[in-house]
C-alpha cells in the first residue's frame, strides 16, 4: 500500500478558540475604555460639583455646585430655625433672630467644596459623605447661652437630679457600705449649650441630644477618696474603747454605740456626733458613776467624758479612758467618835449640821439646821438627851419674856420632836428660807433645832421616842 506523508504542522488550519479569545479581549478593552471614559467624565464633573451622597451639615447637596450651595445658604439663613430635642422630652427651638445668626454664604460653600473629593465620586453611589462647615457662621454667644440656660432651668425644675455615690451604715452587714451613684433626668446646661451651639454654627435645623447631655454625678463609687473614707469609717466602727473607773472597766464602747454616733456625709466626710455621745454617756453611765461618802457627793463629769470619747473616735484610738467625776456636794465633817455612839442623833452646833446614826454606825438621815440665837443668849443646850415625844401639827408657844402679858411667839409646826421637856426639840421651820452657816449667831431660834420642812418630815418618819440626842459644839 502506498505510504502517506506526515502532514506539515505549519500548514494546518488555525483553530477557532484563538479567534474567540481575541474577540473577548477586544470587548474587555472596550468596556474598560468606556469605564475609564465614564470615570474621567465623572471626575471632571464632580471636580466642580459635590459627589453623590454628600450632605453639608445635614443638607443633601449631591451634584450641587458651589454657587448653588451658596444660593441655598442665602435663601435659607433668614428663615433658619433649629429645633434641639433631648432625653425625656426636652425641647428647644431657636430662630436666627434669637441669636443674631449670620453666615458668609460664599465662605460656607467654599469651605464645603474644599472637603469634596471628586476621585471618590463612584463610591458616593453606595455610601454617604458627611461634610461639616462651621467657620463661616457667627452668632451671639451670650444670647445663645441665656436661651439654653433658661430652657434647661425650666426643664430641670421637675427633673431628677443625679445622685452621688455615698457611704451608709448597713445594719444587716453591721458595716459601712458604699452606695451607687445614679444619673437622673436633669440636664447639664453646659453640655446642652455645646451641642446646640455646634448646630447653630453648622446651620443644622435638627439637633438630637443624647444621654451625654445629662447631668452627671460628681462622685462615683470607685472614687479613690470615697474608698479611703469607707475604709476609715469601718476602722472606726471596729474600735473597742474601755471606760474605766478607779482602774475597773465599767463599760466598753463598741460598734453598737459607734454605729449610732458615726456617719459619712458627701461620701468623703466622716462625722461624729458629740451630742449623741453626750446623750449616751448621760443615759448609760450617770447612775453607775454617781457616788457619795459622808462628806462628798460625786457625779459623772458628762461633758468631759463625752469630749474624751469624741476625740478617741475621731482619732480611731482604742486606748482606755478613765471616767472623770466631779464634786457636786459637800457636807461638814462628821463629829469625832460619832459612829461609835450607837443609835443617836448627833447635833453639832459648830457646823450647824445633824446626823442620825443607826445602831451599826450607818448614817440614815442628815440635814443642816439653825440652832438657838447666841446673840440673844438663847443658845441650844448641850448634853445628852432623848426624844421624849412625837407630835404633828402643833403650835409652839413662847414665854412672855418682854412682860407684855402675851407669849413672845406662837409658831405652827408640822413635826414636833422634843428632847428637853416640851420646850426644846427638833421641828420644821417653814418661815426660814435657808439653814446652816452662821445664821444662829444673829437670827437663831429660841433654843430649838429648826429644820427644813422636808428634812423634818424625813426625820419624823425615822425617829422613835427614846432615841438618844447628843448636842455638842
Amino acid at each position: 500500500m502506498p505510504k502517506h506523508a506526515d502532514p506539515d504542522p505549519s500548514k494546518q488550519p488555525e483553530k477557532e478558540p484563538k479567534r474567540g479569545r481575541r474577540r473577548g479581549i477586544a470587548a474587555l478593552c472596550a468596556v474598560v475604555g468606556a469605564v475609564v471614559v465614564a470615570y474621567a467624565v465623572g471626575f471632571a464633573f464632580f471636580s466642580t460639583h459635590f459627589v453623590p451622597g454628600t450632605t453639608v451639615n445635614g443638607t443633601d447637596v449631591s451634584g450641587m455646585d458651589q454657587a448653588a450651595l451658596e444660593r441655598l445658604v442665602n435663601q435659607g439663613i433668614s428663615g433658619w430655625e433649629e429645633k434641639a430635642q433631648g432625653p425625656n422630652g426636652f425641647s428647644l427651638t431657636l430662630k436666627a433672630s434669637d441669636v443674631s445668626l449670620k453666615a458668609d454664604a460664599s465662605a460656607y460653600a467654599r469651605g464645603a467644596m474644599d472637603q469634596n473629593h471628586p476621585e471618590r465620586w463612584p463610591l458616593g453611589l453606595f455610601e454617604k459623605t458627611q461634610v461639616h462647615v462651621t467657620e463661616a457662621t457667627s452668632y451671639d454667644e451670650t444670647a445663645l447661652k441665656a436661651a439654653v440656660a433658661s430652657a434647661v432651668e425650666t426643664y430641670n425644675a421637675s427633673a431628677t437630679q443625679p445622685t452621688n455615690a455615698g457611704i451608709e451604715y448597713n445594719s444587716d452587714q453591721k458595716a459601712f457600705v458604699a452606695t451607687d451613684e445614679a444619673v437622673g433626668t436633669a440636664l447639664d446646661a453646659d453640655a446642652v449649650e455645646k451641642a446646640v451651639a455646634s448646630g447653630v454654627a453648622s446651620l443644622s435645623t435638627d439637633v438630637r441630644l443624647d444621654d451625654s447631655v445629662l447631668a452627671q454625678p460628681s462622685l462615683g463609687k470607685d472614687d479613690a477618696t470615697l474608698k479611703e473614707t469607707l475604709k476609715r469609717a469601718n476602722q472606726i466602727l471596729a474600735l473597742k474603747i474601755p471606760l474605766s473607773l478607779d482602774g475597773k472597766t465599767l463599760a466598753t464602747v463598741g460598734s453598737d454605740q459607734l454605729s449610732g454616733w458615726v456617719s459619712v456625709s458627701n461620701g468623703t466626710q466622716i462625722d461624729v456626733s458629740r451630742d449623741a455621745i453626750a446623750s449616751w454617756v448621760s443615759d448609760q453611765l450617770s447612775d453607775q458613776v454617781a457616788s457619795s461618802d459622808e462628806e462628798h457627793d460625786w457625779a459623772l463629769d458628762s461633758d468631759s467624758l463625752a469630749g474624751s470619747i469624741f476625740d478617741a473616735v475621731c482619732n480611731a484610738s482604742s486606748d482606755a479612758i478613765e471616767i472623770p467625776r466631779t464634786l457636786v456636794g459637800t457636807r461638814p465633817a462628821e463629829s469625832e467618835g460619832a459612829r461609835e455612839q450607837g443609835r443617836h442623833i448627833d447635833v453639832n452646833l459648830t457646823t450647824q449640821y445633824a446626823r442620825f446614826y443607826d445602831s451599826d454606825g450607818t448614817v440614815i438621815w442628815r440635814s443642816y439646821f439653825v440652832s438657838g440665837d447666841t446673840s440673844e443668849g438663847r443658845a441650844t443646850p448641850t448634853g445628852t438627851f432623848h426624844i421624849n415625844n412625837k407630835m404633828t401639827d402643833q403650835t409652839l408657844v413662847g414665854a412672855d419674856e418682854d412682860k407684855d402679858g402675851e407669849p413672845d411667839y406662837r409658831s405652827k409646826v408640822s413635826y414636833w420632836m422634843p428632847f428637853q421637856g416640851n420646850s426644846v426639840g427638833l421641828h420644821d421651820a417653814p418661815w426660814r428660807s435657808s439653814f446652816g452657816g452662821t445664821i444662829y449667831q444673829w437670827n437663831g431660834s429660841h433654843g430649838c433645832i429648826n429644820l427644813p420642812s422636808q428634812s423634818a418630815a424625813e426625820l419624823y418618819s425615822l425617829v422613835k421616842v427614846g432615841d438618844k440626842v447628843i448636842v455638842h459644839t
